[in-house]
């Protein structure tokens, strides 16, 4: 996958076949004062549109608070404080690491990443490091949120310079 096309443009690969996939990851993207935030509501939407029948959900809180008014219920959810500008807290990596300690214990391996399309070049490659297979379907919101708590994700013009420095970051870390 050409991630820094998908960090820049949005554009990225789809990956996979969804009918091997053995789970559902829900990333959340951007962090809101009071609810879920645009995009994640956004991603809780796109989940019910893809109806994953009796897949598992693995929902970062936001997400799965956004699918709340809805029929279908997560199996797993990880809360925790939204990541700070320097990747602290409840960042992208530990929340793979979470889901990946259900997959161990669940005997899955193949998750669908739902996550915002800039976003989601980077978690295919952190998802890979930790020892999945993920894929990637098509159709993945591309906006971002205005009113988000984290500044980086308010526009593609706060998103790009943070999210290629801070990928040279995990790179160092060995978390990419």
């Amino acid at each position: 996958m050409n991630v820094i096309k998908a960090v820049v443009t949005g554009e990225y690969e789809v990956i996979g076949d969804p009918c091997e996939a053995d789970c559902v990851i829900g990333q959340s993207f951007g962090a809101a004062e009071f609810g879920h935030g645009r995009v994640n509501k956004l991603l809780a939407r796109y989940i019910i549109r893809e109806a994953f029948d009796d897949t598992p959900l693995l929902l970062q809180n936001e997400i799965a608070d956004a699918l709340s008014t809805e029929p279908r219920l997560h199996d797993l959810r990880i809360e925790g404080k939204p990541s700070t500008s320097t990747g602290g807290e409840l960042d992208s990596w530990e929340v793979l690491r979470q889901f990946r300690e259900y997959m161990d214990d669940h005997n899955l391996n193949r998750p669908i990443l739902v996550a915002q399309a800039h976003h989601v070049g980077r978690l295919f490659l952190q998802a890979m490091k930790q020892g999945m297979d993920p894929i990637v379907l098509a159709g993945l919101p591309t906006e971002f949120d205005p009113d988000s708590t984290q500044i980086w994700t308010r526009s593609a013009k706060l998103w790009i310079p943070r999210e290629l420095a801070g990928m040279a970051y995990l790179k160092a870390k060995h978390k990419l």
